[in-house]
């Protein structure tokens, strides 16, 4: 369900969570445009994991969200955005991320 509200910025904490898929799936960005427009993308032959998550913020806020755990990362770029913040290098370890408000993740 998409909610109108913008969550606050704040701690979270994990209350529950279910595995959706594994495998395929689409991801979906959505893009800075006065109109709905989203970048889709999916990566073939790699290991993926989607969770839902329900997180329950510091003030009581409860907020629902997809998160998103790319196991293989060996065969991605030395320069991805990923690696940089994390200080890691291909394969090093699995990459884990929220998807934010208004991005899409599509499982068959």
């Amino acid at each position: 369900m998409i909610s109108k509200s913008t969550p606050l910025l704040q701690n979270y904490t994990v209350v529950e969570s279910e595995e959706v898929s594994t495998g395929k799936l689409i991801a979906c960005h959505n893009e800075p445009y006065p109109y709905a427009v989203y970048y889709c993308h999916f990566q073939l032959g790699s290991v993926n994991k989607v969770l839902m998550v329900s997180l329950r913020g510091d003030n009581g806020d409860q907020v629902d969200a997809a998160f998103l755990c790319h196991m293989d990362t060996s065969t991605w770029s030395a320069g991805h955005i990923g690696f940089r913040l994390l200080r890691l290098k291909p394969g090093d370890s699995e990459i884990c991320h929220f998807f934010p408000a208004y991005d899409m993740v599509v499982v068959p």
